[in-house]
């Protein structure tokens, strides 16, 4: 790490030349060694490590900004202890002759150095004062960390590190995250321990999470050495109190989808509560020609740069049995799939499907939202977490779809943030002649394990993921016509209960869709 960050350092200064003596202090200026003080400290200084304001009074000054500082003046010396969010010190500053520069040298608990100052205005004789409001406010007080063996806030969130940025998701207390590392862990209460590798390094690192959930304070240990690592959150906390369902940030209305009653009309339900007289009234759709089906199922297991998932491949094999055996459909499975993979069989079906034909797509792997070019991606198996070059965008996704000729296209996402791909809905009145109205109208839907959130990976019975667990039991267990929404309102609130996700359904945004649905019928 050492190593590393000395590498960093000396690019940095190459490319943009750091704050040493010689960009603050300039060539000839004199700093006398004694003698009494002409020059007060009193003023706002540009320094090695942010701006700070001095205010003297007789022998005292004290000072703000970027650190607190209390201290006493002997001649031409500050001498002063500091203190910032993690850092205690104490430093010597000398002042130059002309009362325009300081010079000084600092201790404290991350080490010692040099520390040097420009003054901002001019030179203010002992006495004086400067002129104008010239006190900076002082920095935020410490963050706090309390030993505690209950979690409230989350690791998950974008956080700027000694090291460079982090992206942490958290899945109940385990935690991956990606960036110029790659790391994979497990919650202890507030803390955080994680193995992490990348760049020719191997470590550990346990990261303690403050009261307020804004930031990390860590220390390291790897093949390079040891030492500290600190990060703060960019945007606001995630707080593991129970909250109410997340609801996707680019939906234009609340996801909880409302049907209305056929008999009634005005009177409406929850898609939520028991499912008993939604196929009431409806044909039997032994008059209608339903087409072919096809399915393409991925299960991402072995990430060969991200965090090993354990279910994804048993989820795809058994949902991809289900769906041949009992609702007849010709099924692709394709295990650790690269963007080559995907994209490839997406043209496949582009080629080959017709107008009367339904496909239905299955993601299970590793999935990311990139929230400064409002973009979701699946993460393929050779994906790497340092270049999107090998990820699959929803855009790409949602531009194949709507060149693909098949009448309804579902995609079931069970992935991290794969509610990027929808859009909110509303579902029409269930009339005798639903099926029929149904089957003719283009569809392209997407069923999503959680919104913009991270989802779990376990916690199914049987080696699955929750939602999984809830999708396979209720395609096995329904013997009747069971469209998108049916399917949503059976498999939500099982979910619900049993994980930290909430399952949306809902249109594709700009995919083609026409007001149809998708409609399995169950062939066994």
């Amino acid at each position: 790490m050492k190593k590393r960050l000395l590498s960093i350092i000396f690019s940095i200064c190459f490319m943009i030349g750091c704050v040493t003596a010689s960009s603050l202090i300039p060539p000839g200026t004199t700093f006398s060694s004694s003698g009494a003080q002409k020059w007060s400290f009193a003023g706002v200084w540009n320094t090695t490590y942010g701006q700070v304001s001095f205010q003297q009074t007789g022998n005292t000054v004290v000072g703000s900004g970027s650190y607190n500082f209390q201290g006493t003046v002997t001649g031409n010396r500050l001498q002063a202890s500091y203190q910032g969010n993690t850092e205690n010190g104490t430093v010597v500053f000398h002042i130059s002759d002309d009362g325009r520069y300081l010079r000084g040298n600092w201790t404290s608990n991350l080490g010692a150095g040099k520390w040097y100052a420009a003054r901002i205005g001019n030179s203010v004789a002992v006495g004086a004062e400067p002129e104008g409001d010239y006190m900076l406010p002082p920095p935020p007080p410490p963050p706090v960390f309390s030993n505690t063996n209950q979690q409230t806030w989350s690791f998950t969130g974008l956080w700027n590190s000694t090291y460079g940025s982090i992206s942490f998701q958290q899945t109940g207390n385990s935690v991956y995250g990606t960036g110029k590392y790659t790391f994979s862990g497990t919650i202890y209460g507030n803390k955080l321990q994680a193995s992490y590798h990348g760049r020719g390094e191997n470590g550990t690192v346990v990261f303690h999470i403050s009261d307020d959930g804004k930031h990390l304070q860590g220390h390291w240990t790897s093949n390079y050495g040891s030492g500290n690592w600190n990060a703060t959150l960019q945007g606001n906390p995630i707080s593991m109190r129970p909250a109410a369902p997340r609801i996707s940030k680019f939906s234009p209305q609340a996801q909880t989808i409302i049907v209305k009653s056929p008999a009634v009309g005005t009177n409406t339900r929850q898609t939520d509560k028991p499912d008993q007289d939604i196929t009431e009234n409806i044909s039997d759709g032994s008059d209608i020609n339903f087409g072919r089906y096809f399915a393409l199922v991925i299960g991402n297991n072995n990430y060969q740069h991200l965090p090993v998932l354990q279910t994804a491949q048993n989820d795809a094999a058994i949902l991809g049995r289900i769906l041949k055996d009992n609702y007849g459909f010709n099924v692709t499975i394709i295990n650790d799939a690269t963007r080559s993979d995907i994209l490839g069989m997406l043209e496949k079906f582009r080629k080959t499907l017709t107008s009367k034909d339904n496909l239905l797509i299955y993601y299970a792997g590793h999935g990311w939202l990139d929230e400064d070019g409002d973009e979701g991606y699946w993460l393929p198996v050779d994906a790497t977490s340092d270049s999107m070059v090998d990820w699959v965008s929803n855009s790409s996704i949602t531009t194949t779809l709507k060149a693909i000729q098949a009448k309804h296209v579902l995609i079931i996402s069970d992935s991290c943030y794969s509610g990027k791909l929808a859009r909110g809905v509303h579902i029409k009145p269930r009339t005798s002649d639903y099926l029929s109205r149904m089957a003719s109208k283009r569809a392209r839907s997407v069923l999503s394990s959680g919104g913009l959130e991270p989802v779990a990976d376990s916690g199914g019975a049987g080696n699955h993921s929750v939602f999984a667990s809830s999708l396979i039991s209720t395609l096995k267990e329904n013997r009747q016509i069971l469209d998108g929404t049916s399917l949503f309102s059976k498999i939500r609130r099982p979910v619900m209960l049993n994980s930290d996700q909430t399952p949306e359904y809902a249109d594709i945004r700009k995919a083609g869709h026409g007001g149809g649905e998708f409609l399995f019928i169950r062939v066994k």
